[in-house]
């Protein structure tokens, strides 16, 4: 069979912008150990159960190499450590107000990836791009859990 002038044999290419589809990289599969954050009023549901006991928020770019790093840092420390706490995930590319929020609320100028602890509604401990890693956390969770 003959192809007509411009037609190309085969499945459509994707365009470059097709390839950075966030709606399937990086994605939490279904039992993910992540509560996801897609609203201000998750945040405040996060914030509040901070008052409970220490929560985590994870901020995560699903097109950097860096922030998928840390992501399985995250993971390791939530399966060991800090199994059964909440985890907030926010998908910084699907949520721009959250992140705003972050930064308005706790003053901590936006990362990504970035994590924040929070206990009693504050930050008690926050860090960025390499720093975020399963010994980190865990530390940052015991200093926020000894007594004073």
């Amino acid at each position: 069979m003959a192809l007509a002038q411009g037609q190309v044999r085969g499945p459509p290419l994707r365009t470059r912008r097709d390839t950075r589809d966030t709606e399937h990289v990086n994605m939490p599969e279904p039992q993910s150990p992540y509560q996801p954050i897609r609203t201000v009023a998750d945040l405040d549901a996060a914030i509040t159960s901070s008052h409970q006991q220490p929560a985590l928020l994870f901020k995560h770019s699903v097109t950097c190499g860096i922030s998928a790093v840390a992501d399985e840092q995250v993971r390791q420390f939530l399966e060991t450590t800090g199994a059964g706490m909440l985890c907030g995930l926010v998908l910084v590319q699907r949520a721009r107000p959250v992140s705003l929020a972050i930064v308005e609320r706790f003053g901590i100028r936006h990362e990504s990836p970035q994590a924040l602890l929070l206990r009693d509604g504050r930050v008690v401990w926050h860090a960025s791009h390499w720093r975020v890693t399963a010994p980190a956390l865990r530390d940052a969770l015991r200093a926020a859990t000894s007594p004073v």
